[in-house]
């Protein structure tokens, strides 16, 4: 399998796992948590309980898939994968409202949103001095 091929691969498993999950319920109700397993309840705590844990996985969450993009275009084109990122996210919001047990929200969207305009700012920085340490040699 050549490199494009794998980019493309990992691409779209990571686009089918994000729209998958998206059909998942958002929150497990505190009465329905198994107490009895400590290692499964402290998992169920983590996942579905800790605000912590979700922010900061709601920021990070588009972050593979701009890397994906990025080398699927090339770093020229890094403005297209962050719109892709940014419509991704919104496109998932916007089905969440049509999902059971599933919450569109506007914060939510700002979160991943950031966190794609953050790694794409990073991104761009990055390359800007690559470019400015070359024409100084």
């Amino acid at each position: 399998m050549n490199k494009t091929a794998l980019i493309k691969a990992s691409g779209a498993l990571y686009i089918s796992t994000y729209l998958l999950a998206m059909v998942f319920p958002r929150k497990v109700p505190k009465d329905q948590l198994d107490p009895s397993n400590f290692l499964k309840k402290l998992f169920q705590d983590l996942l579905y309980l800790s605000g912590n844990l979700e922010f900061v996985g709601n920021i990070l969450l588009l972050v593979p898939m701009f890397f994906i993009l990025i080398k699927l275009f090339g770093s020229l084109e890094d403005m297209y994968a962050l719109l892709i990122c940014i419509l991704l996210s919104a496109g998932a919001e916007f089905a969440q409202s049509f999902v059971p047990g599933r919450v569109s929200s506007l914060r939510d969207f700002i979160l991943n949103s950031s966190g794609a305009v953050a790694v794409f700012l990073i991104h761009l920085l990055y390359f800007q001095k690559r470019s400015l340490q070359k024409i100084a040699e």
